[in-house]
């Protein structure tokens, strides 16, 4: 994602201004109040909205009235424009509206999507720094940015980390040095009672009432010991305390008299030396920038004299224009050329195919000459019509005939039938005449079936009775053909006869017709040149791929036309080049020549632009240089001023004023030091009082003294009270133990079991001491060895802007601090380093967050003055890493050092200049 541009309606001291920014990086330079800080405020104010009216000088409202916002255009990682427009109307952090790529537009609420969640703190102490930013490790103390710093790529380590803390929690659940709750700790603390208290009983030897007279004798002597102690002590204390600001006091009335000697306060300018050096650098820094500038002049000139004599005449960039327009008519007419001639090739194959299909009878000239009218479609439509329905109506005679015959055929009798016919009726008449036979083969039926119902043979007499039923029905059966019948026969065959005859005339006059119908046709084919033995089947066929066959000729001679057109256009661009070039014509080398042409007029144009420029900057620069003498005639007059404040007309008085002001000042301020530090010591005026009159009456040795007296008294009181206490403590158990007396046997039984619970939580305890143990030699290695991705980066970047100086950064797993390893393997904390280093390491940390955070979101990056603490040696290795840097993100580089645009220019080269 990068910021094409930025559109301030109004902002702060800025209204109605366009800047257009490009990818890499673009350095935005100017002098102090030119408007960087607020063009950087700006690009936030738009993204995360405006300050409220209680920061009213971070809010940026116009100077000069009007529209209060601006607007900017954000392309995406797909070259997608977005536009984010912010105005003050109702909200007062500005109402928004971004406008899609497709024309539509959105409200705030899309702004986090596009900027892929990223908050406003972080933007500003990752993606957005200044000078101020990197000099505060604590910039880098928010959780999310944390969670890049120690967690990112450390899994495991959280793990070790957790696992160490367990080891820890069970080893002081067990054992702790000076403890009481662990369990160690507790059951040695029992043991001890209990043994004191076996020894106790074994030998008690006093009596009650003895023990409790001693102890109130003793409590009375420690209650008068305890009163002379409080007064020793306070005794002690003033005489401490006097001991203690003598000096003090002494150095108060040594100021008092040096104080005594200055006639009046010495007057001398607010951080005089300083504004005087910085003054006198600007001024020498000026000059050598107004001499560089002169230089540069001079230089600039001498290169547009040489960029004069290269530049091409107008008649020449009229050709080259001329050649370049029309060149890529010639590449595509080559192209045509030989695609047209490739389908020439394909139609020519095409045609021959067609014309194998044809046969030789068909020229290319009849078929070129070759018409078919609407009159005569319509009249080969009516001929062939008519042979189809001849052929139909000879077809369904035919049909009929064969159908009439098949029935003729069919109702005749042969003779074979009428003899059998006859032995029917021979067989018939004799059945007739034998009547005995037509009851005697019943009466067997009949007795046969009786015989066998008789013996209850149920089936086979029912077969019987079936069987010589069917024998009757044969026997007397008769179908003889009658007389009648064959009259019948005969009549028909007759009238089919007579069918067929009159068919058979009716099927040679319609054979006729289709005969001369024949004849019509091959009239036809002969009148449109046709071949003669064509069916009415093939005509079609042969018409249309007659008719293809003349569409394609004409395909082929509009081919022939644009291939005549194409080669005479390149023949002719081929001439103009060869004449512009001064060379005979060459087909092959005609692209070449132009091309060379064309790199020359892109030259001749490189120049021009590049001659405009030289031209502008030399303006700009003898407008800079007229600035630059303004300034130091600026800077001359506050010297005059600060002279003029200190009442002095050179440089070695006004020194000399600076150092009796500064010596008058420091014994005013230590005078007023050393009171207050009195003062301090005491807590009421009364006590103050008393304190200085104490040290005005005596002496040091006195003092001295009676502070060793005191100690002395107070030495021997404590003794006497530590005894007495001592020994009331030991009456006091003796009372006690009488009191809570137990059995022996109890007390050794308990200590007995204290011992075995005490011998087993200790072999415990020596498991995870040793187990902690190795796990803390694991840390130690994998704290050398197993760094956050955002750690290594950091160390890669350190590396190279100290020149090796410093070998890398790392963070330890247990504390959430960075630490830096020298080249000697010297371990140290960033605030043990110089200030120009501890920048450089934050700068380090910053790239490197931004490389991680790179892997989700790529945003604009923007640097404010942050290389003003480098020396030349390292800031020419973070240059390095800076231009390694612009090549994956936009970088905006705000700077007012001139010297440092000079040698940006010079190490990086490709950067764009944005001067206000």
């Amino acid at each position: 994602m990068w910021i094409e541009s930025l559109e301030i309606y109004g902002f702060g001291k800025l209204a109605d201004k366009k800047i257009t920014l490009k990818q890499g990086l673009n350095l935005i330079e100017g002098f102090n109040e030119a408007g960087k800080s607020t063009i950087r405020a700006f690009i936030q104010a738009i993204l995360f909205g405006f300050e409220n009216r209680r920061n009213l000088h971070l809010r940026y409202e116009p100077l000069n009235g009007g529209k209060f916002g601006g607007a900017i255009s954000i392309v995406d990682e797909k070259g997608q424009l977005y536009r984010i427009e912010r105005v003050y109307h109702q909200k007062i952090s500005g109402d928004v509206r971004i406008y899609l790529p497709n024309g539509n537009f959105v409200g705030e609420e899309y702004l986090p999507n596009l900027l892929h969640q990223i908050n406003e703190k972080v933007y500003r102490q990752i993606f957005s720094f200044g000078l101020n930013e990197i000099q505060h490790l604590d910039t880098l103390q928010d959780q999310q940015i944390n969670s890049f710093l120690y967690h990112a790529g450390t899994g495991l380590a959280k793990q070790i980390l957790n696992m160490n803390q367990e080891l820890t929690k069970k080893e002081q659940e067990l054992f702790k040095v000076g403890g009481k709750k662990p369990i160690i700790n507790s059951l040695l603390t029992e043991m001890d009672e209990l043994l004191q208290k076996i020894n106790h009983i074994k030998n008690k030897n006093r009596q009650y009432e003895e023990i409790v007279l001693k102890i109130e004798q003793l409590t009375s002597k420690i209650d008068k010991v305890d009163k002379k102690i409080v007064v020793i002590k306070q005794e002690l204390n003033r005489y401490e305390k006097a001991a203690h600001y003598f000096h003090t006091y002494q150095n108060v009335k040594e100021m008092e008299w040096q104080l005594s000697e200055y006639a009046e306060e010495p007057i001398f300018p607010e951080n005089g030396i300083e504004r005087l050096e910085m003054t006198e650098s600007k001024i020498n820094e000026y000059e050598i920038e107004k001499k560089h500038l002169e230089t540069k002049v001079f230089e600039m000139k001498e290169e547009a004299k040489e960029l004069k004599a290269q530049l091409l005449t107008e008649q020449q960039i009229r050709q080259i224009e001329y050649m370049r327009d029309h060149l890529p008519y010639y590449q595509q007419n080559k192209k045509r050329l030989v695609q047209i001639q490739k389908d020439w090739k394909l139609l020519n194959e095409k045609i021959e195919e067609n014309q194998k299909l044809l046969g030789s009878f068909y020229s290319e000239k009849t078929i070129r000459s070759f018409e078919l009218p609407i009159a005569e479609k319509q009249t080969l439509q009516t001929i062939l019509q008519q042979l189809d329905t001849k052929e139909k109506e000879l077809f369904t005679l035919d049909l009929k005939l064969n159908e009439l015959e098949s029935r003729l055929h069919s109702n005749r009798f042969n003779p074979q039938e009428i003899e059998v016919d006859k032995k029917r009726k021979q067989r018939f008449a004799f059945m007739k005449n034998s009547s005995w036979l037509k009851y005697l083969i019943p009466t067997i039926g009949i007795l046969s079936s009786v015989f066998y119902l008789y013996h209850q043979q149920w089936v086979t007499a029912g077969w019987f009775i079936i069987l010589f039923f069917l024998v009757g029905r044969l026997l007397f059966h008769h179908n003889q053909l009658t007389d009648q019948q064959i009259n019948q026969t005969r009549n028909e065959e007759m009238r089919l006869e007579k069918e067929i005859s009159k068919l058979m005339q009716t099927k040679e006059k319609i054979k006729e017709e289709y005969e001369k119908q024949i004849v019509l046709w091959q009239n036809w084919l002969q009148s449109q040149g046709l071949q003669q033995d064509l069916s009415s089947i093939t005509v079609y066929d042969t018409i249309s791929l007659i008719q293809k066959m003349k569409d394609l000729y004409k395909e082929q001679d509009l081919l022939n036309e644009q291939i005549h057109i194409l080669k005479r256009e390149i023949k002719d661009y081929e001439a103009l080049v060869a004449k512009i070039d001064g060379d005979r014509i060459n087909p092959y080398k005609t692209e070449e020549i132009v091309y060379g042409w064309i790199q020359r007029y892109h030259q001749d144009q490189r120049n021009r632009s590049k001659l405009d420029q030289l031209n502008q900057r030399i303006k700009e620069i003898k407008e800079e240089s007229r600035r630059l003498e303004e300034r130091i005639y600026l800077l001359q007059e506050q010297i005059r001023q600060l002279f003029q404040h200190a009442k002095v007309t050179n440089k070695e008085d006004f020194y000399f004023r600076f150092k009796d002001y500064t010596t008058y000042h420091q014994l005013r301020l230590r005078y007023k030091q050393y009171l207050f530090s009195i003062r301090n010591g005491c807590s009421t005026e009364e006590e103050y009082q008393q304190l200085i009159q104490q040290l005005e009456r005596t002496k040091e040795n006195e003092l001295i003294q009676f502070i060793k007296q005191r100690k002395e008294q107070l030495t021997e009181l404590q003794s006497k009270l530590k005894e007495y206490l001592e020994k009331k403590g030991e009456l006091q158990n003796q009372l006690k133990e009488i009191e809570e007396d137990k059995s022996l046997t109890v007390l050794q039984q308990e200590y007995s079991v204290l011992k075995s619970r005490l011998h087993e939580n200790v072999k415990n305890w020596v498991k995870v001491a040793i187990a902690k143990y190795l796990l803390q030699q694991t840390m130690k290695t994998y704290e050398m060895e197993k760094q956050p991705e955002v750690i290594k980066k950091a160390s890669a970047y350190f590396r190279l802007m100290t020149g090796k100086h410093y070998k890398g950064v790392f963070a330890p797993l247990d504390e959430a601090i960075i630490k830096v390893v020298r080249s000697d393997g010297q371990i140290f904390e960033p605030q043990y380093l110089s200030r120009g280093t501890i920048e450089q390491l934050f700068i380090a940390l910053r790239f490197a967050l931004i490389d991680e955070f790179a892997k989700k979101v790529n945003l604009p990056l923007i640097f404010d003055d942050i290389f003003v603490n480098f020396d030349p040696k390292r800031l020419q290795n973070t240059l390095n890493s800076l231009t390694e840097l612009s090549k994956r993100h936009q970088i905006l580089f705000f700077t007012c050092h001139p010297h440092l645009v000079s040698l940006m220019k010079e190490m990086i080269g490709n950067i764009y200049i944005i001067r206000l």
